[in-house]
């Protein structure tokens, strides 16, 4: 046998034994790209995954972060139990954060607090705090009368690489020699409550600051964007439903109120919610909710706001047609006048006391009818039984919404609108006093 022949015999002979030990140990064969051993394999993958897909920079919500270290960026953790607690104070060298701790903090580790300017364009971190903490002191905020806003962002460790949940709503203060600068407190200028809005349209939110802000930054935001969305203080309807509308100004004050999104209506909608007023009054007070909802649905027309001392016919008439859905059909006003013309002008009208009415033909009274122009009060046909007519009217009498019956071609009839798809417009002047109304008062 030659030296060749040696040679190639040894080398089988090695790759016999190699092959022999890899059936046995399998796993001394594995490979490893990051040094682990094998009890860590799965863990291996994770981390491997994350490197492979990991960003110090990225975009949520529209917003861009900026974080000190790799952050996962194919998914979130699924931790949803931070409340929006967030607070922030300021003086003139720093500015105080504090949160509400939640009791289940499983699945987290801590939480990463980002900061940007108020004309900022990304959230930057500057620390990270443990999941017990409820308070941290920004010392690097030191310059004067400078609006610093600040998020939580949680954060669990995966690996040299960390997994983030969606941040918590923002909390902003300025530091300023003034406390009650960094207080900025805001109100509706015209109340909310019972607020409507059809699918499709908009109705843009009166705010009110207090006396020099530092800011008149808000962040809106909806409860529920499917139903009612909201962009810099104008609300679109966008399905039936109700939600909650939340202004955010930068020193944390949240004002929240309800709208409701409503489909365009029918009458028999228009006469339940006439129903469920019944006995409201100028006496008990609840004429007022009816006087809210007609301010909350901009745009005004004629600009005017009613007062919750003037009467109120007109303005009950156009907020049931808000809170049904029929506003389109027979247009808004608290002047009756000026509303008839609307009405003409829409191609409804029908004058005169002799047409027997229908349900939901929107009634106009004449108190006057030596003036055959005169429209003094309005209403809303309920029923028609042969030929007696039974009216809604809000303001009736002693300033109540009440019902009225009648016979057809009563004198006092000035003529009806029969509501149709045509859309409504125009303006006028405030509502005039008539001897059937409690006179207004002006504020």
């Amino acid at each position: 046998m030659n030296m060749r022949d040696i040679r190639k015999k040894i080398a089988s002979s090695i790759l016999c034994m190699v092959l022999a030990l890899a059936m046995i140990v399998p796993s001394a064969f594995s490979f490893d790209a990051y040094g682990l051993d094998d009890q860590a394999g799965s863990a291996s993958k994770t981390v491997a995954a994350a490197k492979l897909d990991t960003a110090t920079e990225l975009t949520i919500n529209g917003s861009n972060f900026a974080f000190s270290q790799s952050v996962i960026t194919n998914e979130f953790l699924d931790y949803d139990r931070f409340t929006d607690t967030l607070k922030a104070s300021g003086n003139r060298k720093s500015i105080k954060l504090k949160w509400k701790s939640v009791k289940n903090k499983n699945g987290i580790a801590g939480y990463i607090i980002v900061r940007k300017d108020l004309n900022g364009s990304t959230w930057r971190q500057i620390a990270k705090v443990n999941r017990n903490k409820k308070t941290f002191t920004d010392k690097t905020a030191k310059t004067k009368n400078k609006v610093y806003s600040y998020m939580l962002v949680p954060y669990a460790n995966v690996g040299t690489a960390v997994k983030i949940a969606k941040p918590s709503q923002w909390a902003s203060a300025a530091t300023t020699k003034s406390k009650k600068k960094n207080v900025e407190k805001v109100r509706l200028k015209r109340a909310a409550k019972g607020s409507a809005v059809r699918v499709g349209a908009k109705t843009t939110v009166a705010i009110k600051f207090c006396k020099k802000p530092v800011s008149k930054s808000i962040r809106w935001s909806s409860s529920n964007p499917a139903v009612a969305k909201v962009y810099k203080g104008t609300i679109t309807g966008v399905s039936e439903g109700t939600a909650t509308i939340y202004a955010r100004t930068h020193a944390g004050y949240v004002l929240k109120f309800n709208i409701v999104v409503v489909k365009g209506g029918t009458a028999k909608g228009m006469l339940d919610v006439m129903r469920s007023w019944l006995g409201y009054s100028y006496y008990n007070q609840k004429n007022r909710g009816i006087v809210d909802i007609y301010n909350s649905f901009m745009p005004l027309p004629g600009g005017y706001e009613m007062q919750y001392y003037d009467a109120w016919c007109d303005c009950t008439i156009s907020a049931a047609a808000i809170v049904s859905g029929n506003e389109d059909k027979i247009g808004r006003h608290c002047n009756v006048p000026a509303h008839v013309k609307m009405f003409k002008k829409m191609g409804i009208w029908i004058e005169g006391c002799k047409t027997t009415p229908q349900p939901g033909d929107i009634i106009v009274f004449n108190w006057y009818p030596s003036s055959k122009n005169n429209a003094s009060h309005i209403g809303i046909v309920e029923s028609v039984e042969g030929n007696q007519v039974t009216t809604l009217e809000g303001n009736m009498g002693i300033g109540i919404l009440s019902r009225r019956t009648f016979t057809v071609g009563w004198k006092y009839v000035r003529g009806y609108a029969r509501p149709n798809d045509i859309l409504d417009g125009g303006d006028g002047p405030e509502d005039e006093q008539t001897p059937e109304e409690t006179p207004a008062a002006a504020n």
